[in-house]
């Protein structure tokens, strides 16, 4: 869609947004589960999947990488 070669998209996104492209998409789909922690009743697992994790394990590794802590506590502290 945007006419270049993936090496030289993700090199260009790199130099422009600091990180990569799939940090930048973790990190969106984080900061959109704590905000969805905090203002929703929706169960961690019903999170994890509409921030676009298939599998439970993956999201509570990505959540406690980016915040430090796991999904529930954030919740709850």
């Amino acid at each position: 869609a945007v006419c270049l070669h993936p090496k030289k998209f993700s090199e260009g996104f790199r130099l422009v947004f600091g990180l990569t492209l799939k940090d930048y998409i973790t990190q969106l789909r984080i900061n959109t589960a704590r905000r969805l922690l905090q203002e929703t009743n929706a169960t961690i697992r019903e999170i994890a999947a509409q921030v676009g994790y298939d599998n439970d394990s993956a999201f509570f590794r990505a959540f406690h990488a980016h915040t430090g802590h796991s999904p529930a506590s954030f919740r709850n502290g």
